[in-house]
């Protein structure tokens, strides 16, 4: 689009603070102005010569900051007493296919020495089968 002269802007800056600070050439080749979801990104941007404005998550708003705890617990089957652990491998493919193994497996050892534990598992769109295997 640049090519052509269209003037672009990027929503959600990719995760370049995090894994890899190359993008960062590649977004400034790629769009002409980002828009932000968190603070810190518009500087790191902004050093790559990239034109950036924090403009927030657009559902920052819409969920509250601390959610109902016995509304959650109830929806998830959970008394109050319980003690939780929450199984958080990851949404990309990958990162199940690496993380989601041993975590399992950590997750029946401890099962074994605490069985009054209760695991949460979230499951990412389109991964539930993935997980089953």
């Amino acid at each position: 689009l640049r090519e052509g002269g269209i003037k672009t802007i990027h929503f959600v800056c990719p995760s370049i603070w995090a894994w890899r600070g190359e993008r960062v050439h590649k977004i400034a080749r790629s769009a002409d102005h980002v828009l932000c979801l968190f603070p810190f990104e518009p500087e790191i941007l902004h050093q790559a010569g990239v034109a950036a404005t924090y403009v927030g998550h657009p559902l920052a708003d819409a969920i509250p900051l601390q959610p109902p705890r016995a509304e959650s617990r109830a929806a998830l089957g959970l008394a109050e007493g319980d003690t939780v652990v929450a199984l958080l491998p990851g949404s990309r493919r990958s990162e199940i296919d690496y993380i989601a193994p041993p975590m399992l497996h950590a997750a029946q050892l401890m099962r074994q020495a605490r069985p009054e534990l209760k695991f949460i598992l979230p499951v990412a769109p389109g991964l539930r089968e993935l997980l089953q295997r």
